[in-house]
Protein backbone atom coordinates (compact mmCIF):
# COMPACT_ATOMS: atom_id res chain seq x y z
CA UNK A 1 0.00 0.00 0.00
CA UNK A 2 1.59 3.51 -0.60
CA UNK A 3 0.32 6.20 1.27
CA UNK A 4 1.17 10.21 0.33
CA UNK A 5 1.55 12.35 3.10
CA UNK A 6 2.00 16.25 3.66
CA UNK A 7 3.16 17.84 6.27
CA UNK A 8 4.32 21.29 7.93
CA UNK A 9 3.47 24.50 6.10
CA UNK A 10 3.62 25.54 2.80
CA UNK A 11 4.38 29.00 2.34
CA UNK A 12 4.05 31.65 -0.95
CA UNK A 13 7.04 33.47 -1.97
CA UNK A 14 7.10 37.05 -1.75
CA UNK A 15 10.42 37.34 -3.11
CA UNK A 16 13.54 35.14 -3.56
CA UNK A 17 14.22 35.67 0.32
CA UNK A 18 10.67 36.32 2.15
CA UNK A 19 7.88 34.21 2.24
CA UNK A 20 4.05 34.26 3.33
CA UNK A 21 3.73 30.95 5.67
CA UNK A 22 2.00 30.27 8.57
CA UNK A 23 3.35 29.53 12.79
CA UNK A 24 2.92 25.17 11.74
CA UNK A 25 6.21 22.83 11.99
CA UNK A 26 3.80 19.83 11.46
CA UNK A 27 5.03 17.77 14.43
CA UNK A 28 1.78 15.80 14.85
CA UNK A 29 1.49 15.20 10.96
CA UNK A 30 4.87 13.80 11.29
CA UNK A 31 4.06 11.90 14.07
CA UNK A 32 1.21 10.52 12.46
CA UNK A 33 3.24 9.36 9.38
CA UNK A 34 5.33 7.55 11.89
CA UNK A 35 2.41 5.82 13.51
CA UNK A 36 0.93 4.33 10.10
CA UNK A 37 4.58 2.81 9.22
CA UNK A 38 4.61 1.41 12.74
CA UNK A 39 1.10 -0.12 11.87
CA UNK A 40 2.32 -2.41 8.89
CA UNK A 41 5.20 -2.97 6.89
CA UNK A 42 3.20 -3.31 4.25
CA UNK A 43 2.73 0.81 3.99
CA UNK A 44 4.87 2.77 1.70
CA UNK A 45 5.02 6.27 2.88
CA UNK A 46 6.08 9.42 0.97
CA UNK A 47 5.95 12.78 3.15
CA UNK A 48 5.81 16.29 1.43
CA UNK A 49 7.17 18.96 3.58
CA UNK A 50 9.10 22.29 3.42
CA UNK A 51 12.74 21.89 4.76
CA UNK A 52 12.81 23.63 7.82
CA UNK A 53 9.51 21.19 8.78
CA UNK A 54 9.47 18.32 11.69
CA UNK A 55 10.44 15.29 9.86
CA UNK A 56 8.95 11.62 10.55
CA UNK A 57 11.61 9.74 12.54
CA UNK A 58 10.82 6.15 11.02
CA UNK A 59 14.12 6.09 8.40
CA UNK A 60 11.40 4.10 6.04
CA UNK A 61 9.04 7.10 4.98
CA UNK A 62 10.69 8.51 2.13
CA UNK A 63 10.97 12.04 2.42
CA UNK A 64 10.41 14.83 -0.64
CA UNK A 65 10.58 18.29 -0.08
CA UNK A 66 8.59 20.97 -1.61
CA UNK A 67 9.71 24.94 -2.63
CA UNK A 68 6.38 26.35 -2.19
CA UNK A 69 2.92 26.64 -2.76
CA UNK A 70 3.39 25.85 -7.01
CA UNK A 71 5.84 23.33 -6.11
CA UNK A 72 3.72 21.56 -3.84
CA UNK A 73 0.56 21.23 -5.58
CA UNK A 74 2.92 19.61 -8.96
CA UNK A 75 4.67 17.19 -6.42
CA UNK A 76 1.02 16.39 -4.88
CA UNK A 77 -0.38 16.22 -8.32
CA UNK A 78 1.88 13.95 -9.85
CA UNK A 79 2.25 11.53 -6.76
CA UNK A 80 -1.46 10.65 -6.02
CA UNK A 81 -2.36 8.97 -8.87
CA UNK A 82 0.02 5.66 -7.83
CA UNK A 83 -1.29 6.41 -4.31
CA UNK A 84 -3.58 4.21 -2.52
CA UNK A 85 -4.21 7.02 0.29
CA UNK A 86 -3.57 11.03 0.14
CA UNK A 87 -3.43 12.38 3.75
CA UNK A 88 -3.57 16.20 2.95
CA UNK A 89 -2.04 17.48 6.78
CA UNK A 90 0.00 20.63 5.23
CA UNK A 91 -0.85 23.96 6.60
CA UNK A 92 -1.29 25.51 3.87
CA UNK A 93 -0.70 29.72 3.33
CA UNK A 94 -4.24 30.61 1.84
CA UNK A 95 -3.30 33.59 0.98
CA UNK A 96 -0.29 34.24 -1.24
CA UNK A 97 1.34 36.89 -3.52
CA UNK A 98 0.01 36.48 -6.93
CA UNK A 99 3.23 37.07 -9.04
CA UNK A 100 6.47 36.40 -6.74
CA UNK A 101 8.89 39.16 -6.95
CA UNK A 102 11.81 38.32 -9.01
CA UNK A 103 14.93 38.45 -7.19
CA UNK A 104 14.91 40.52 -3.64
CA UNK A 105 12.22 43.10 -3.46
CA UNK A 106 13.85 46.60 -3.59
CA UNK A 107 13.29 48.25 -0.54
CA UNK A 108 16.48 50.52 -1.49
CA UNK A 109 14.02 52.13 -4.01
CA UNK A 110 11.28 53.21 -0.90
CA UNK A 111 11.54 55.53 1.90
CA UNK A 112 10.41 54.74 5.78
CA UNK A 113 6.26 54.53 5.91
CA UNK A 114 5.94 54.31 2.09
CA UNK A 115 2.96 51.75 1.58
CA UNK A 116 3.43 49.00 -0.67
CA UNK A 117 0.44 47.21 -2.84
CA UNK A 118 1.17 43.89 -3.55
CA UNK A 119 -1.61 42.08 -5.02
CA UNK A 120 -2.21 38.50 -3.15
CA UNK A 121 -4.93 35.51 -4.22
CA UNK A 122 -6.88 32.79 -2.16
CA UNK A 123 -4.22 29.53 -3.14
CA UNK A 124 -6.20 26.80 -4.91
CA UNK A 125 -7.55 24.01 -2.98
CA UNK A 126 -5.28 20.96 -3.65
CA UNK A 127 -7.75 18.67 -2.04
CA UNK A 128 -10.52 19.47 -4.63
CA UNK A 129 -8.31 18.24 -7.31
CA UNK A 130 -7.03 14.78 -5.93
CA UNK A 131 -10.06 12.39 -6.43
CA UNK A 132 -10.69 13.93 -10.41
CA UNK A 133 -7.03 12.79 -11.10
CA UNK A 134 -7.10 9.22 -8.26
CA UNK A 135 -10.90 8.61 -8.26
CA UNK A 136 -10.14 5.38 -6.31
CA UNK A 137 -7.69 6.91 -3.71
CA UNK A 138 -8.53 6.94 -0.05
CA UNK A 139 -8.34 10.96 0.49
CA UNK A 140 -8.73 12.68 3.74
CA UNK A 141 -8.40 16.49 4.51
CA UNK A 142 -7.87 18.43 8.02
CA UNK A 143 -9.88 21.67 8.47
CA UNK A 144 -8.33 24.15 11.22
CA UNK A 145 -10.60 27.15 12.01
CA UNK A 146 -10.32 29.34 15.56
CA UNK A 147 -12.63 30.05 18.08
CA UNK A 148 -15.74 29.36 15.98
CA UNK A 149 -18.67 27.50 17.48
CA UNK A 150 -18.90 23.32 17.27
CA UNK A 151 -21.50 23.70 14.75
CA UNK A 152 -19.76 25.97 12.84
CA UNK A 153 -16.55 23.98 12.36
CA UNK A 154 -18.60 20.61 11.43
CA UNK A 155 -20.48 22.34 8.94
CA UNK A 156 -17.51 23.62 7.49
CA UNK A 157 -15.66 20.76 7.55
CA UNK A 158 -18.75 18.62 5.90
CA UNK A 159 -19.17 21.00 2.90
CA UNK A 160 -15.21 20.34 2.30
CA UNK A 161 -16.14 16.77 2.24
CA UNK A 162 -18.62 17.09 -0.32
CA UNK A 163 -16.44 19.48 -2.48
CA UNK A 164 -13.58 16.95 -2.30
CA UNK A 165 -15.18 13.96 -1.92
CA UNK A 166 -12.86 12.74 0.69
CA UNK A 167 -13.11 9.68 2.45
CA UNK A 168 -13.10 12.01 5.57
CA UNK A 169 -11.78 15.65 7.23
CA UNK A 170 -10.45 16.02 10.45
CA UNK A 171 -12.06 19.29 11.62
CA UNK A 172 -10.26 20.94 15.35
CA UNK A 173 -10.27 24.02 16.42
CA UNK A 174 -6.54 26.21 17.32
CA UNK A 175 -8.01 25.88 21.13
CA UNK A 176 -7.72 21.98 21.17
CA UNK A 177 -5.24 20.94 18.43
CA UNK A 178 -5.23 16.84 20.06
CA UNK A 179 -8.55 16.53 19.83
CA UNK A 180 -10.37 15.96 16.37
CA UNK A 181 -13.82 15.31 14.63
CA UNK A 182 -13.83 13.19 11.63
CA UNK A 183 -16.24 14.56 9.70
CA UNK A 184 -17.53 11.70 6.47
CA UNK A 185 -19.88 11.50 3.39
CA UNK A 186 -22.70 10.75 5.12
CA UNK A 187 -22.04 13.24 7.88
CA UNK A 188 -21.12 11.61 10.90
CA UNK A 189 -19.02 12.98 13.38
CA UNK A 190 -16.26 11.09 14.81
CA UNK A 191 -14.45 12.73 17.62
CA UNK A 192 -11.20 11.16 17.90
CA UNK A 193 -7.98 12.09 20.28
CA UNK A 194 -4.62 12.71 18.89
CA UNK A 195 -3.93 8.69 20.14
CA UNK A 196 -6.98 7.57 18.16
CA UNK A 197 -7.34 8.85 14.88
CA UNK A 198 -4.02 6.78 12.92
CA UNK A 199 -6.16 4.06 13.59
CA UNK A 200 -9.16 5.35 12.37
CA UNK A 201 -7.43 6.28 9.10
CA UNK A 202 -5.63 2.51 9.34
CA UNK A 203 -8.29 0.86 9.21
CA UNK A 204 -9.91 3.08 6.64
CA UNK A 205 -6.84 2.83 4.23
CA UNK A 206 -8.23 -1.14 4.21
CA UNK A 207 -11.42 -0.32 3.87
CA UNK A 208 -12.92 -1.70 0.34
CA UNK A 209 -15.65 -0.03 -1.21
CA UNK A 210 -19.39 -1.28 -3.39
CA UNK A 211 -18.90 0.16 -6.77
CA UNK A 212 -22.19 0.82 -9.08
CA UNK A 213 -23.55 -1.16 -11.96
CA UNK A 214 -26.46 0.17 -13.78
CA UNK A 215 -27.92 -2.52 -15.58
CA UNK A 216 -29.66 -1.81 -19.21
CA UNK A 217 -30.34 -4.82 -20.16
CA UNK A 218 -32.87 -5.98 -18.05
CA UNK A 219 -36.73 -4.87 -18.77
CA UNK A 220 -38.62 -4.42 -16.50
CA UNK A 221 -42.72 -4.98 -17.99
CA UNK A 222 -45.68 -2.78 -17.41
CA UNK A 223 -46.48 -5.07 -14.50
CA UNK A 224 -43.31 -4.92 -12.89
CA UNK A 225 -43.66 -0.90 -13.46
CA UNK A 226 -46.77 -1.24 -11.35
CA UNK A 227 -45.57 -2.64 -8.52
CA UNK A 228 -42.62 -0.89 -8.19
CA UNK A 229 -45.21 2.21 -8.35
CA UNK A 230 -46.83 0.06 -5.08
CA UNK A 231 -43.47 -0.38 -3.21
CA UNK A 232 -42.69 3.28 -3.63
CA UNK A 233 -46.29 3.97 -1.70
CA UNK A 234 -45.02 2.14 1.28
CA UNK A 235 -41.84 3.74 0.76
CA UNK A 236 -43.56 6.99 0.89
CA UNK A 237 -45.52 5.76 4.09
CA UNK A 238 -42.69 5.32 6.27
CA UNK A 239 -41.26 8.91 5.08
CA UNK A 240 -44.65 10.38 6.19
CA UNK A 241 -44.14 8.87 9.21
CA UNK A 242 -40.94 9.19 10.20
CA UNK A 243 -40.57 12.74 8.59
CA UNK A 244 -39.74 14.32 11.86
CA UNK A 245 -36.70 12.21 12.27
CA UNK A 246 -34.93 12.76 9.58
CA UNK A 247 -32.02 15.29 10.16
CA UNK A 248 -32.03 18.13 8.16
CA UNK A 249 -28.62 20.29 8.46
CA UNK A 250 -26.61 23.34 7.99
CA UNK A 251 -27.32 26.32 5.83
CA UNK A 252 -28.48 24.32 2.34
CA UNK A 253 -30.87 21.95 4.34
CA UNK A 254 -29.01 18.76 3.59
CA UNK A 255 -31.53 15.70 4.42
CA UNK A 256 -30.07 12.70 5.70
CA UNK A 257 -32.04 9.48 6.09
CA UNK A 258 -32.71 6.19 4.41
CA UNK A 259 -35.35 3.83 3.41
CA UNK A 260 -35.79 0.59 2.19
CA UNK A 261 -38.65 -1.99 0.80
CA UNK A 262 -37.66 -5.78 -0.17
CA UNK A 263 -39.44 -5.92 -3.96
CA UNK A 264 -38.49 -9.22 -4.81
CA UNK A 265 -37.63 -13.07 -3.11
CA UNK A 266 -34.30 -12.58 -4.54
CA UNK A 267 -33.16 -9.70 -2.31
CA UNK A 268 -34.28 -7.03 -4.56
CA UNK A 269 -35.70 -3.15 -3.01
CA UNK A 270 -36.09 0.32 -3.53
CA UNK A 271 -34.38 2.72 -1.72
CA UNK A 272 -33.34 6.42 -0.95
CA UNK A 273 -30.35 7.44 -3.75
CA UNK A 274 -27.32 8.88 -2.94
CA UNK A 275 -27.08 12.55 -2.48
CA UNK A 276 -27.43 15.65 0.20
CA UNK A 277 -31.62 15.47 -0.48
CA UNK A 278 -31.66 11.01 -0.44
CA UNK A 279 -35.55 11.22 0.37
CA UNK A 280 -36.60 12.72 -2.49
CA UNK A 281 -35.48 10.28 -5.33
CA UNK A 282 -35.16 6.34 -5.45
CA UNK A 283 -32.88 3.95 -6.57
CA UNK A 284 -33.82 0.21 -7.85
CA UNK A 285 -31.04 -2.27 -7.08
CA UNK A 286 -31.76 -5.60 -8.33
CA UNK A 287 -28.48 -6.92 -7.11
CA UNK A 288 -25.66 -6.87 -4.65
CA UNK A 289 -22.67 -9.31 -4.95
CA UNK A 290 -19.74 -9.08 -2.28
CA UNK A 291 -17.20 -11.02 -4.29
CA UNK A 292 -17.24 -8.62 -7.46
CA UNK A 293 -17.89 -5.58 -4.22
CA UNK A 294 -21.21 -3.92 -6.76
CA UNK A 295 -24.29 -2.63 -6.78
CA UNK A 296 -26.55 -3.28 -9.22
CA UNK A 297 -29.18 -0.87 -9.81
CA UNK A 298 -32.15 -0.50 -12.60
CA UNK A 299 -32.26 3.12 -13.42
CA UNK A 300 -29.38 5.48 -13.77
CA UNK A 301 -29.85 6.37 -9.11
CA UNK A 302 -26.85 5.49 -7.18
CA UNK A 303 -28.25 3.65 -4.20
CA UNK A 304 -28.05 5.11 -0.55
CA UNK A 305 -24.50 4.52 0.15
CA UNK A 306 -26.25 2.19 3.15
CA UNK A 307 -27.01 -0.22 -0.07
CA UNK A 308 -24.71 -3.37 0.97
CA UNK A 309 -25.78 -3.53 4.70
CA UNK A 310 -29.46 -3.45 3.51
CA UNK A 311 -28.62 -6.20 1.14
CA UNK A 312 -27.29 -8.07 3.36
CA UNK A 313 -30.07 -7.57 6.26
CA UNK A 314 -32.57 -8.38 3.64
CA UNK A 315 -30.49 -11.53 2.61
CA UNK A 316 -30.53 -12.78 6.36
CA UNK A 317 -34.42 -12.10 7.11
CA UNK A 318 -36.50 -13.19 4.80
CA UNK A 319 -39.12 -11.81 7.51
CA UNK A 320 -37.38 -7.72 7.16
CA UNK A 321 -39.48 -6.12 4.44
CA UNK A 322 -38.61 -2.65 5.38
CA UNK A 323 -35.82 -0.96 6.95
CA UNK A 324 -35.49 2.87 7.79
CA UNK A 325 -32.24 4.48 8.72
CA UNK A 326 -32.12 7.95 10.72
CA UNK A 327 -28.92 9.80 12.11
CA UNK A 328 -29.86 9.24 15.86
CA UNK A 329 -29.47 6.61 18.10
CA UNK A 330 -32.35 4.82 20.17
CA UNK A 331 -30.88 3.51 23.24
CA UNK A 332 -33.26 0.93 23.66
CA UNK A 333 -31.70 -0.91 20.65
CA UNK A 334 -28.22 -2.73 20.62
CA UNK A 335 -24.73 -0.55 19.40
CA UNK A 336 -22.12 -1.63 16.94
CA UNK A 337 -19.10 0.38 16.02
CA UNK A 338 -18.80 2.35 13.33
CA UNK A 339 -18.01 1.62 9.39
CA UNK A 340 -17.83 3.89 6.52
CA UNK A 341 -20.96 2.97 4.65
CA UNK A 342 -20.51 1.60 1.03
CA UNK A 343 -17.50 -0.75 2.49
CA UNK A 344 -17.16 -4.68 2.90
CA UNK A 345 -16.45 -3.73 6.25
CA UNK A 346 -20.01 -2.73 7.01
CA UNK A 347 -22.03 -5.03 5.03
CA UNK A 348 -20.44 -8.24 6.84
CA UNK A 349 -22.73 -7.80 10.11
CA UNK A 350 -24.61 -10.46 11.17
CA UNK A 351 -28.37 -8.96 11.95
CA UNK A 352 -31.17 -9.95 13.00
CA UNK A 353 -33.03 -7.30 14.98
CA UNK A 354 -33.03 -3.27 14.86
CA UNK A 355 -29.74 -1.63 15.62
CA UNK A 356 -27.60 1.02 16.28
CA UNK A 357 -24.32 1.82 14.51
CA UNK A 358 -22.17 4.58 16.63
CA UNK A 359 -22.04 7.88 15.15
CA UNK A 360 -24.39 6.69 12.57
CA UNK A 361 -27.89 6.60 14.02
CA UNK A 362 -30.34 3.83 14.07
CA UNK A 363 -31.37 1.10 11.52
CA UNK A 364 -35.24 0.20 12.26
CA UNK A 365 -36.21 -3.39 10.53
CA UNK A 366 -40.23 -3.86 10.07
CA UNK A 367 -41.47 -7.19 9.07
CA UNK A 368 -44.12 -8.38 6.50
CA UNK A 369 -46.42 -7.45 8.85
CA UNK A 370 -45.20 -3.97 9.51
CA UNK A 371 -43.84 -4.34 13.18
CA UNK A 372 -40.89 -2.90 13.97
CA UNK A 373 -38.78 -6.01 15.21
CA UNK A 374 -36.52 -5.23 18.21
Amino acid sequence: MKVLITGGAVYGKLDDVKLITNKFKGGLIAKLADDLQDMSNDIEIIYVCCKDSKLPKNTNINIVYHDGFFDYEKIVLELAPQMDGVILGAAIANLIPSVPIIGKFPSHNYNVGDKVNIEFIITPRVIEKIKKIAPKTHLFGFKLLSNVSNSELINVAYDLVLESKATAVFANDTSNLRNKYAVTKERSVIPLTIEEYPKFIYESLNDEYFSTIVDIDNEICFEDINKIKVFTKVFTYYKDLYKERFKIVGNKGYIFGTIAVRIDDNNGFITTTRGKRELNEISIVTSVCNNTKTITVFNDKKASLNAPLLHKIFSDNQNINVIVHFHELDSDLITYDYAFPGTLRDSERLIRKSFNIDHHGCFYLFNKEGDLVK
